[in-house]
């Protein structure tokens, strides 16, 4: 009896635990109530044999809630792996996007500087036949 009893507690303790962290309370809340709360747990779970049946249902409840938030943490971390990759893609393509952009417009003055020497040549050689 004393096991389950200090399997009770060591939930109760957990579960206080948890309440505790979940919501922000005064000092005298979190430190006495929670103790004199626990201490009536232990109480009540000393005295009453179906209780431990009640707190293994819970545990078992309580660890399959956990392996799901495991799950869901994965899922999440995996998620945010994804958006990551997808970021740093867009990021390289609007990189090789301005590169493109920029060599176009290099061969454009390119272009139009040949353009103009080719003018000129040809002026000058038509000046040149007349001459």
């Amino acid at each position: 009896m004393k096991t389950n009893a200090l399997k009770i507690v060591l939930f109760l303790i957990g579960a206080l635990t948890i309440s505790i962290a979940s919501s922000a309370q005064s000092s005298d809340s979190l430190y006495c109530s929670p103790i004199w709360k626990i201490r009536k747990l232990t109480a009540i779970a000393q005295r009453v044999p179906v209780l431990d049946s009640l707190v293994i249902a819970q545990v078992a409840e309580i660890n399959r809630l956990g392996d799901i938030v495991t799950g869901n943490e994965i899922v999440l971390i995996q998620r945010t792996k994804m958006i990551a990759t997808v970021t740093d893609e867009k990021n390289s393509y609007k990189g090789l996007y301005e590169i493109q952009i920029k060599l176009t417009d290099q061969e454009k003055k390119d272009k139009r500087q040949w353009k103009g020497i080719a003018i000129v040549i040809g002026i000058i050689a038509v000046v040149q036949v007349f001459y």
